[in-house]
């Protein structure tokens, strides 16, 4: 049986990184803020994701939206609405 958040359950989170030249300093802020801790540093000081453990909570959603550098789909909550 597959674990919640894994690449093997079907609606399971997918959270690729679009990459620039530098990651913003709200990228860099999701290596302390997410609950799942998905996000770390990796090679090179860049920010690497690893979203096995994601708790599906929206954080990155809710902090990557302004920069776009967080690409993500499958097992979101709904986004809220204004």
């Amino acid at each position: 049986m597959a674990r919640r958040g894994t690449a093997l359950e079907p609606g399971a989170p997918r959270i690729v990184l679009r990459r620039r030249a530098q990651d913003s300093a709200a990228l860099r802020a999701m290596t302390r803020i997410c609950p799942g801790a998905c996000f770390r540093f990796g090679a090179r000081d860049r920010i690497e994701v690893s979203p096995e453990s994601c708790l599906r909570c929206g954080t990155c959603r809710t902090v990557g939206e302004a920069t776009g550098e967080i690409e993500w789909s499958g097992g979101w909550p709904a986004a809220a609405s204004a």
